[in-house]
């Protein structure tokens, strides 16, 4: 039987940054992926993700943020592949409504530099927008896109480089806590580990029921507005758009394509589908994108005629707060799920995270919200 100091299960963007973060300290850690890297069945998997930091009303997510931004720019220059597109972010808001007031607060608390726009700043400025005089915005030159799959697959190459043995298309069957040590059984040999992190997202429940239970698995679906003549370019900022009583939107402009893709918040979209992620497909219902097509033709004045659905799978803790540490049963078996549809742009840094949980040291963060102890488990 096969001997490892960690066993990371699932690779997707945290499973990879935890297999880089432990394999520089560690001489035996493994990787261990179901299906291929990137998995089409994964939370993580897509072609892009947005980084800005107007999400959080949650003050202690700006050192983790900012670190993970300084951290993806590092790691493109090490990969020598492109992983981040610093593009910045700018968030349009309805005047009168509080987004405006809370991204302000934000921005100044995070001491980041911002500018005002207003409509007709941003229309000449990005001509993709024709918003009316009801909206201005905040612009700033931190965040951007990130290449998802670039930033997985350099995070992966970077652990292997490290002397980490990564497995793919073998799936874990089951994982008991044993006295001092870790079993792991996959659907080809037995492992065992003195630690293992499950890093499996909303499969996370297959193999620990009681974490499934508190879970929420959804298909989120957004919409690509096609050969729109918009002459975009890489630059081209991530953009938010906060709206009174209407859900909130977010976009971006995918690389190297003369697409847009346009969705509805997820923490207002009530269209999505809950779901055991057994069921998840990425097929799509195309009377859902009514949101996004009216939004668009309402900011863009485009032809939505042209349109490409897609879907994610998000999976959510009770708090849309991460979980991420030791399971509450178990001495030696570490949990990072419930991403809840913002886990990705600090993936990065969750890898360190867990090394930090892994080895019993102080995290320089404020990681208390992210304990599995806080929930009714």
């Amino acid at each position: 039987m096969e001997q490892y100091d960690r066993i990371v299960i699932g690779m997707g963007a945290v499973g990879t940054s935890t297999v880089r973060y432990l394999s520089e300290g560690f001489d035996e850690v493994l990787g261990i992926e179901k299906g291929s890297i990137p998995n089409p069945d994964a939370t993580s998997y897509g072609l892009t993700r947005l980084i800005q930091f107007t999400s959080y009303t949650d003050y202690s997510y700006i050192p983790i943020l900012k670190d993970a931004v300084k951290d993806w720019k590092r790691l493109e220059k090490k990969g020598n592949r492109k992983v981040f597109y610093d593009n910045g972010t700018i968030e349009i808001c309805e005047r009168g409504t509080e987004a405006m007031g809370e991204t302000i607060d934000f921005f100044r608390e995070a001491s980041i530099d911002y500018n005002f726009l207003s409509d007709e700043d941003i229309n000449e400025k990005y001509g993709l927008f024709q918003l009316n005089e009801e909206f201005s915005a905040i612009e700033t030159e931190t965040g951007g896109l990130l290449d998802a799959r670039n930033c997985i697959e350099t995070q992966r190459k970077i652990a292997i480089d490290n002397g980490a043995s990564i497995n793919t298309y073998e799936e874990v069957q089951k994982v008991d806590q044993m006295d001092g040590y870790v079993r792991v059984v996959t659907d080809s040999q037995e492992y065992e580990a003195d630690e293992v992190i499950v890093c499996s997202g909303a499969w996370t429940g297959h193999l620990f029921p009681r974490i499934g239970d508190v879970l929420t698995v959804k298909n989120h679906t957004y919409s690509h507005f096609l050969n729109g003549g918009y002459n975009l370019e890489n630059e081209y900022p991530a953009f938010l758009v906060r709206q009174q009583d209407k859900p909130s939107y977010y976009g971006l402009v995918e690389p190297s394509k003369d697409a847009v893709k346009y969705g509805v918040g997820t923490d207002d979209y009530e269209n999505l589908i809950r779901q055991p992620p057994t069921h998840f497909t990425r097929g799509i219902e195309t009377d859902n994108n009514k949101y996004e097509i009216e939004a668009a033709e309402n900011h863009f004045g485009i032809n939505t005629s042209e349109t490409n659905r897609s879907s994610c799978m998000i999976c959510y803790s009770p708090d849309h707060h991460p979980i991420i540490g030791y399971h509450p049963d178990y001495e030696n078996i570490i949990i990072a799920t419930g991403m809840s549809g913002h886990g990705f742009k600090f993936s990065n840094i969750t890898g360190s995270i867990i090394k930090d949980i892994s080895l019993n040291e102080d995290s320089k963060y404020d990681t208390q919200k992210f304990s599995p102890n806080r929930l009714d488990i």
